[in-house]
C-alpha cells in the first residue's frame, strides 16, 4: 500500500451483541476514525450495517481530503476470497452470502474479504511484532 493511501477495515468476528468494529487507516497502521456497531442477527440487517459502517468511514475519509481506496472486511468461516462470498460462518447469518460483491455495489470502491484469522496474522506480522523476527507463523 502506497504511503499516501488510505483503506478501511472491518470486523465481523465478534459473536451477536459484541459488534462489529471498522476502522480508516493508513499505511503506517494509524488510525484515523473508528466505528463500532452491535451486531445485528438477521442477514439483512447485518449487511445493512456493514455497508453504513464502511459508508460513514468512507464519507469521513472523503470529507479528510484523502478518500479510501478499498474496503476489507475479516470474516470468520468458510470464505471464497476471490470470488468475495461467504460460504459458511459460525456466528453471522452470511451463509452462502456473496457479501464483497454486495458491498462493492453499495459503496463502490473494491472490497475483499478475508478470514478473520489470516486477517490478524497479516496485521500481526505487518504491524504487531517488534522486527527481531523475519517471519510469522500463525497457529
Amino acid at each position: 500500500m502506497a504511503g499516501d493511501t488510505r483503506v478501511i477495515g472491518i470486523d465481523t468476528s465478534g459473536d451477536y451483541g459484541s459488534g462489529i468494529a471498522g476502522a480508516l487507516v493508513d499505511a503506517s497502521g494509524s488510525v484515523s476514525a473508528k466505528k463500532t456497531a452491535l451486531t445485528p442477527r438477521t442477514r439483512d440487517d447485518l449487511i445493512d450495517s456493514l455497508a453504513t459502517m464502511g459508508g460513514r468511514l468512507l464519507e469521513q475519509s472523503r470529507r479528510d481530503g484523502q478518500a479510501a481506496s478499498a474496503l476489507g472486511v475479516a470474516v470468520p468461516g468458510l470464505v471464497d476470497e476471490r470470488s468475495g462470498t461467504v460460504h459458511r460462518t459460525p456466528n453471522l447469518t452470511l451463509d452462502e452470502v456473496p457479501l464483497g460483491p454486495m458491498l462493492q455495489e453499495r459503496l463502490g470502491i473494491p472490497v475483499f474479504l478475508v478470514h478473520d484469522a489470516i486477517a490478524g496474522a497479516l496485521a500481526e506480522n505487518s504491524l504487531g511484532w517488534d522486527g527481531a523476527w523475519p517471519t510469522c507463523c500463525w497457529s
